[in-house]
């Protein structure tokens, strides 16, 4: 993607030729001409700040329907909100009514448009299939949460990042005009769950991994949207269970992984400093321009984690081999690349009820051509 260059707005200048035409007059030239570009530097001193992002503190809305989990307003308002959320999803809401009310927030935010309200909408099945959310704290994130597009060079951003959620400001910032429902539904992600604890491999993982439970047409296909970071998230899901990894995310407390995987190997405090130096190998090291230091010390990180994958027998033997794979593929392309990989698709569910339900609760691996005429087949 090309940055885009600083909008300027010049100024408009008249330069009547040596030869004017008959009944030209510079006088009578000028009021159209000022006219023109007072309203073209209005516009820009109004459209700029938009544009060029600059966040500022805003009072936020700290009005709440919930305590952590529990409802604390009266029945009959209860009954209002949920009565008003019916005719704006147009549905019949019979039960998870707590969760129903978690979108009046969303209903309620004057900062969001119709398109960003319906994405936070979709939300809702991820909420019925997740027992551990904190319903205080996603209410207040998804009442005070702002959305806009930012032109990237006011972030100073790498090219591949499509957005970013600023939790201190509660903002999204997009730097794509027309942002995708993947790209929304990722940031979205974001501000559900503020995980300021845990490792962002893993935050980035579970996110994206929710995204293609949830909102993706082809929820099992691997995409090359954090691949390695997806597959590193299901392959803890296999070890240690989805509901421990679920839980951590949710409760932005790493510990419980930690703990879990240390018991597989019967060590004590030994998991957390792999993870963290994992995470710290996933934001910085680059396969074909690390140092020599920089790979020994990836190489070392992969194989004490290894050591825990060795630990625990294989109940998806297929499912465990594929995340695997893609995740080693990050280091070392001796056992295929990531291209080998995307050839093939994983048909199995992690989170989504709805997906489980349907049957995908084991690992069958398919060519990603046959998935995809599958899918496309209906």
């Amino acid at each position: 993607m090309k940055k885009k260059k600083k909008a300027n707005v010049k100024k408009l200048v008249v330069f009547p030729s040596a030869k004017q035409e008959k009944n030209f007059s510079l006088q009578k030239m000028f009021y159209p001409v000022a006219l023109s570009t007072a309203i073209l530097q209005i516009f820009a001193f109004s459209v700029l700040p938009h544009i060029w992002y600059r966040p500022t503190a805003r009072e936020f809305d700290d009005s709440n329907l919930f305590s952590d989990k529990e409802v604390i307003v009266p029945v009959e308002e209860q009954e209002d909100i949920l009565h008003t959320l019916e005719k704006e999803l147009g549905i019949k809401i019979d039960d998870n009514r707590e969760n129903y009310l978690l979108l009046h927030a969303v209903l309620e935010n004057p900062y969001l448009n119709a398109k960003e309200k319906e994405i936070f909408y979709k939300f809702i099945e991820y909420f019925n299939d997740n027992p551990y959310i904190n319903r205080e704290e996603i209410y207040e994130n998804m009442l005070n949460v702002n959305a806009r597009f930012s032109l990237r060079g006011a972030l100073d951003k790498e090219e591949n990042v499509l957005a970013i959620y600023l939790s201190n400001y509660r903002d999204i910032v997009y730097f794509e005009l027309f942002p995708s429902v993947d790209t929304m539904a990722h940031e979205d992600g974001h501000c559900i769950h503020e995980c300021k604890n845990m490792p962002n491999f893993i935050v980035e993982g579970i996110d994206q991994l929710i995204v293609s439970e949830y909102f993706s047409e082809t929820p099992f296909l691997l995409t090359t949207i954090y691949p390695y970071q997806v597959s590193f998230v299901k392959l803890l899901c296999e070890m240690i269970g989805t509901d421990i990894v679920l839980q951590s995310y949710t409760e932005d407390k790493p510990e419980l992984i930690y703990n879990a995987l240390d018991n597989l190997i019967g060590k004590e405090n030994h998991a957390k400093g792999i993870i963290e130096d994992l995470d710290a190998c996933m934001e910085n090291y680059r396969r074909y321009n690390a140092s020599v230091e920089e790979a020994k010390k990836a190489n070392q990180t992969l194989l004490d984690f290894l050591e825990y994958v060795n630990a625990f027998e294989f109940e998806d033997e297929e499912a465990v081999q594929y995340h695997l794979s893609v995740f080693v593929s990050l280091f070392t392309d001796h056992y295929g690349t990531l291209e080998e990989y995307l050839k093939f698709t994983v048909c199995k569910a992690y989170l989504s009820s709805g997906l489980k339900e349907a049957g995908f609760t084991k690992g069958i691996t398919v060519t990603t051509e046959e998935y995809l005429g599958v899918v496309y087949q209906y």
